[in-house]
């Protein structure tokens, strides 16, 4: 079981208790409890965890920044500059949604290593 502490331990970027208050780690936490089983984890259960819990806490930071939605999920695909415009693609290189959606931060990206390298996966309820 891992703590808000060890996600600041592991993850300085979110040691600001103001802008990420041990209850708001606390419910990423819970949210990538529910995805992880620890029997198919091991020792690399609490490594996972955080992983997936930055990510979760990364993506619903960039999403709450400046009260909508901002930042991307993706690569820009395409950009103008008069009357600006930005499009956003996938990753592509023949990537499912899946390994598109933990690719957009680097915690996702870490915790898809992980995932490739263990054989382990997220826990279907």
């Amino acid at each position: 079981m891992i703590t808000p502490a060890d996600i600041r331990a592991r993850y300085p970027e979110f040691s600001n208790v103001t802008t990420f208050p041990d209850a708001r780690i606390q419910v990423f936490i819970d949210d990538a409890e529910l995805e992880l089983a620890p029997d198919e984890w091991g020792n690399s259960y609490n490594r996972g965890m955080s992983a997936l819990t930055a990510h979760f806490l990364s993506l619903a930071t960039m999403s709450s920044k400046g009260g909508g939605v901002s930042g991307s999920l993706g690569p820009i695909a395409a950009r103008s500059i008069g009357d600006v415009s930005v499009s956003f693609g996938g990753m592509g290189g023949g990537l499912t949604q899946m390994e598109n959606y933990f690719l957009t931060t680097p915690y996702g990206q870490d915790y898809w290593r992980m995932v490739q390298l263990y054989g382990v996966g997220m826990l279907a309820v």
